[in-house]
């Protein structure tokens, strides 16, 4: 019969699209290239902290990408890790804690702009991925020259977008997108001292692959639970730790889980279905139309 053939495809379509809410290389984008983990290609990488800056503020770290194709912006992809691996799940403990991402243009001196768009994602909006550790890691306060051995292991932060509410780029234009992260450790509605005590920071990876300007910092609002003003100036580079010039941050920027990963994933189940099709037919002759009733 055909049906079970036609529900398999419809399933493993829907499986499909839901495993795009992580991101692979090699899937679709709509950015410049994909700027991935710089741990990953077994170099020396540094967790930037975004959660807290000096003068007890959010800590927001920005890079920039060019769009490759006019379309909303329907995931955003980053990588990075909680300080001294200090991740509290459970009972009494947010897991992850807030995500804010912000989208700049490109101010006319350089560095973002006009805020243009901004999402919170509260624990269990976005999906975190444990990603391999192909190298050592370093923990990077922004403002402080030395970085610490305090970073742990690294994790694929996925953001899907509602259509409804996503920021939709323009071909050829420069943006930025801007991280925060902030984490209520025991629930209680505040960010206090013991919140601040229990070090739960997460820092955003660097990448080993440039383009554009490099890498910037600024101070937020004081620490308070979001939604929080971004910030719309004090914007500062990052030096590279190793004195390298350049310095750029782990992201991609896609159209996932939305209508070229959609569409991508469905012909390659259809494709895999075909051959199983011919090449996989032991069930028994095709029934004849007395047999289909």
């Amino acid at each position: 019969m055909r049906y079970p053939r036609v529900l398999g495809v419809l399933l493993a379509a829907t499986a499909c699209t839901t495993a795009l809410a992580d991101w692979n290389v090699g899937d679709p984008h709509v950015m410049h290239f994909p700027q991935v983990d710089k741990n990953a290609s077994g170099q020396l990488a540094y967790d930037v902290n975004v959660s807290l800056a000096p003068g007890l503020r959010h800590g927001w770290v920005a890079d920039d990408w060019q769009a490759s194709k006019t379309t909303a912006v329907t995931g955003i992809h980053i990588w990075g890790g909680w300080y001294d691996n200090h991740r509290r799940p459970g009972a009494g403990y947010t897991d992850h804690g807030t995500f804010q991402l912000s989208i700049y243009d490109t101010a006319p001196t350089g560095g973002p702009g006009a805020l243009l768009w901004t999402q919170d994602f509260t624990a269990g909006s976005y999906k975190t991925r444990l990603a391999p550790n192909s190298a050592a890691t370093q923990w990077l306060d922004p403002g402080w020259p030395i970085p610490s051995n305090f970073a742990g292991e690294t994790y694929q932060i996925n953001f899907s977008i509602a259509a409804s509410s996503a920021f939709v780029q323009q071909q050829g234009q420069m943006y930025w997108l801007a991280v925060n992260n902030t984490v209520d450790v025991n629930g209680d509605g505040m960010i206090d001292m013991s919140d601040i005590m229990a070090s739960q920071f997460f820092g955003w990876r660097n990448t080993g692959l440039h383009f554009g300007a490099d890498a910037v910092h600024a101070p937020g609002t004081s620490l308070m639970l979001p939604p929080t003003a971004p910030p719309v100036t004090g914007w500062t580079t990052l030096p590279d730790p190793d004195g390298m010039p350049r310095f750029d941050m782990a992201f991609v920027v896609t159209p996932a889980p939305g209508t070229l990963a959609a569409v991508a994933c469905f012909g390659t189940v259809l494709a895999r279905r075909r051959r199983e099709g011919v090449s996989g037919r032991s069930n028994g002759p095709e029934p004849t139309r007395d047999d289909r009733g």
